[in-house]
């Protein structure tokens, strides 16, 4: 049930995903924006792994969402880290917490598929119905 697609729009392109826990919806999203960045790149197969712990607080569930996945956005493209796991431990209206695990990043092992900005606020959107939460968020290329 857990998934995301990704949308087209101008100069910017969306990440729509599903889940079925508020938490998953924010892994989905930080899933998606990885792949978006590196595609589906296999483990370069370095021993050194590493994780962070990635938090991020909003005025409501929406920038929360928004805030992490900037945060998220930096530990990938600035701190040189290739998640290959998200774990996300909390998710309410104003602060989500989680943990990825990888390993460090570099050019050739992990080239970046397309340089993104930022994740913005336009569009943004977070629904929930029944036992399905739904997002969508765009990110500025």
């Amino acid at each position: 049930m857990d998934s995301f697609e990704l949308l087209e729009h101008t100069a910017d392109i969306g990440i729509e995903a599903t889940a079925g826990e508020r938490e998953g919806l924010a892994e989905q999203c930080g899933y998606g924006l990885t792949y978006l960045l590196f595609g589906d790149q296999k483990d370069s197969g370095n021993s050194g792994k590493l994780t962070r712990a990635v938090r991020a607080s909003g005025n409501g569930a929406e920038e929360t969402l928004v805030n992490w996945l900037n945060e998220l956005l930096f530990a990938l493209t600035e701190r040189d880290l290739r998640c290959r796991e998200i774990r996300v431990s909390h998710f309410s209206e104003t602060e989500i917490m989680a943990e990825l695990q990888g390993e460090r990043s570099d050019s050739v092992n992990h080239p970046m598929l397309r340089e993104i900005k930022a994740v913005t606020h336009h569009q943004t959107r977070i629904d929930h119905a029944g036992d399905c939460w739904h997002a969508r968020v765009y990110l500025d290329l």
